[in-house]
């Protein structure tokens, strides 16, 4: 599995409009970008995606951009990322073990299924709020920190 710009991008924006949330507010894809520092055009079009999952809202006009649909402490990496990688699999073949011809006696589809299950579990359980308050707790962190 290899994570593509497009999911680091989407779990980046994610937590661009964190940072900024609150329910009535919506930002504008370019200010997220150039926070993020990643191409406006490019995010704009995996915002869509995320909109079309479910996980973004979208409104056009004066008060138009982004926000998120649901408040950070209920949206997962696992979540962003599969809106916009598809589903997660260190290996094709625990994506279909029903098709594969050698998975009665394959002697790596215990390793890949247990390495799987913990790259789930970090994912499923990894909100994108934690990420927003570790954040936060290094920048107040590092202002606390005298010159040397």
């Amino acid at each position: 599995m290899k994570l593509t710009r497009a999911g680091e991008y989407a779990i980046r924006g994610v937590i661009g409009l964190a940072l900024h949330y609150r329910e009535d507010r919506t930002v504008l894809v370019s200010q997220v970008a150039a926070e993020q520092e990643v191409s406006a055009a490019f995010l704009a079009k995996i915002f869509q995606q995320l909109v079309k999952a479910g996980l973004m809202v979208s409104n056009r006009g004066a008060r138009g951009g982004f926000a998120l649909a649901r408040d950070p402490k209920e949206i997962t990496i696992k979540e962003v990322l599969e809106a916009i990688e598809g589903p997660t699999a260190l290996n094709r073949c625990l994506l279909h073990e029903d098709r594969c011809k050698r998975s009665d006696g394959c002697y790596m589809a215990r390793v890949w299924r247990e390495a799987q299950k913990g790259l789930l579990d970090v994912l499923e359980k990894t909100r994108i709020s934690d990420v927003v308050e570790n954040l936060r707790a290094e920048k107040e962190a590092g202002e606390q920190t005298p010159p040397q």
